[in-house]
């Protein structure tokens, strides 16, 4: 009976999702535990930096899904916490330059939905990165976890941050380099479909 429950709940997951028989709209849920992390490497040892203020939405209208699909996430970037004070105002001011260039964006859309096990889907999106005022191509491959009322996200890719003409961080005698692995953890909430929007 279980098994034939889980069926007959991921057919309808891959109904809502995938066929585009309605409009729909996923948005971050802010009271779940959300998180961005970038890992890098420098020479005097390597460090995290992390943050939770990640917003943003997937929708679609009536039609297919993946033609129709609209991808929009925001991360803000003054709110990074390395661990050391004197680093997170170095690279707020020095690098990433946060009173000018405060958020990452990232937009896209669906190019591949596939369900892979019960309740797991492994998604594809493709759309553009904003960082530092640069606006690079950038497609990101996800696992998504059906939690029940939320849909938990996964995901982790490379970025090489000169690329978006942030100069390589220097702290002291230390240099971090400019290649950093970032995993991206959040939880999205079905909402009713509005205007595209990324407040709360």
């Amino acid at each position: 009976m279980n098994r034939r429950r889980h069926f007959q709940r991921a057919l309808v997951v891959l109904l809502i999702w995938s066929t585009g028989i309605f409009a729909a709209e996923f948005r971050v849920d802010t009271l779940q535990e959300n998180s961005v992390v970038f890992y890098a490497k420098a020479t005097m040892g390597n460090f995290t930096g992390k943050t939770d203020r990640i917003r943003g939405f997937i929708r679609w209208e009536n039609g297919d899904t993946v033609a129709s699909s609209q991808v929009h996430f925001e991360v803000d970037l003054a709110s990074f916490d390395t661990g050391v004070g004197l680093r997170n105002k170095h690279m707020r001011e020095k690098y990433l330059e946060t009173d000018s260039f405060p958020t990452a964006v990232y937009e896209g859309k669906i190019t591949e939905w596939k369900f892979n096990r019960e309740g797991v889907y492994k998604v594809k999106t493709e759309g553009t990165l904003t960082l530092h005022g640069v606006t690079r191509p950038f497609s990101a491959r996800a696992t998504v976890f059906d939690r029940g009322k939320v849909y938990q996200v996964f995901l982790q890719f490379r970025l090489v941050i000169t690329d978006f003409g942030i100069k390589q961080p220097r702290f002291l005698l230390a240099s971090m380099q400019p290649k950093v692995v970032v995993q991206v953890n959040f939880y999205l909430r079905k909402t009713e479909p509005h205007p595209p929007s990324v407040g709360n």
